[in-house]
């Protein structure tokens, strides 16, 4: 009778936890908008920046679910006609929500079938890729895309605990840029407006100043670039937008140029939302 009973109460668990996910994603997905999967802004990188490599959004997905689930979603595909896992080109800028639901079923699928003794471990997965999905849904409030000629500027902000007796709110940020377009661009200068929550001025950089973090990226066609930096706010909200002043640049000034005589134009930061948990 006790076996009958813990079957029962792991099958409600199970069938809460599969709703609770596919709840989360309709959250995710409303309008037809796609997850896009970002890392969250890491306090220690902050101040810096880097060239990247451009992986897929399925590189993304696999780095930040659990090894098992990892494993077996990359198991499923390799053995099926018909792929678990959408094709990077499928979800380059984000999954669907039919794909989400897709991988969703499979893996639960997956879970029902286990053997009882690994059935606590395929439970444990289940709420770690449920707190995942939540953890996505706050990055994506409070993320951004724009592009401009060819240039993507994709931001994505997260409120961090930097000084326990700091006044204030401190908010880490990472901008990534893809040059997506067929020429080389340089980054030679940024601009930024900072709103508190009442919808003031916090903050301000005036636009040309130079660089980022101490940088003025070269990125040829379909190089990446990436840098973490922060603010800081009186108020548990705000807002970020600004610009980037790009010079498209020729090969023989790459890394040297003097931007007088190059096409220089705003890759535009869209408002990306600044909040505290």
């Amino acid at each position: 009778r006790r076996l009958v009973k813990q079957g029962m109460a792991r099958k409600l668990v199970v069938r809460t936890l599969y709703r609770s996910m596919l709840k989360e994603i309709r959250g995710l997905t409303m309008n037809e908008t796609k997850l896009y999967l970002h890392e969250k802004p890491l306090l220690n990188r902050w101040g810096h920046g880097q060239f990247v490599y451009n992986s897929s959004q399925v590189d993304a997905l696999l780095k930040m679910l659990p090894p098992r689930v990892c494993t077996q979603a990359v198991d499923w595909s390799m053995t099926r006609r018909k792929e678990l896992l959408p094709l990077p080109e499928e979800c380059s800028d984000g999954f669907s929500r039919a794909q989400l639901f897709k991988i969703t079923r499979e893996l639960f699928k997956k879970s029902k079938e286990a053997e009882e003794e690994k059935a606590v471990e395929a439970e444990d997965d289940a709420f770690t890729v449920l707190k995942l999905l939540t953890e996505q849904h706050q990055l994506q409030l409070s993320s951004s895309t724009c592009v401009t000629k060819g240039v993507r500027v994709r931001a994505v902000a997260a409120w961090v605990r930097k000084d326990l007796k700091a006044r204030g709110y401190f908010f880490c940020y990472r901008i990534t840029i893809d040059n997506e377009s067929e020429q080389t661009v340089q980054l030679i200068g940024r601009q930024w407006e900072i709103l508190d929550e009442t919808g003031a001025i916090s903050g301000s950089v005036p636009k040309g100043t130079h660089g980022v973090v101490g940088m003025t990226p070269v990125l040829k066609p379909g190089q990446r670039f990436e840098y973490h930096s922060g603010v800081e706010l009186t108020t548990k909200e705000g807002r970020m937008s600004g610009s980037f002043q790009m010079a498209v640049v020729g090969e023989e000034q790459e890394g040297d140029s003097d931007n007088g005589d190059d096409e220089l134009f705003d890759a535009i930061v869209a408002p990306f939302a600044l909040r505290s948990n």
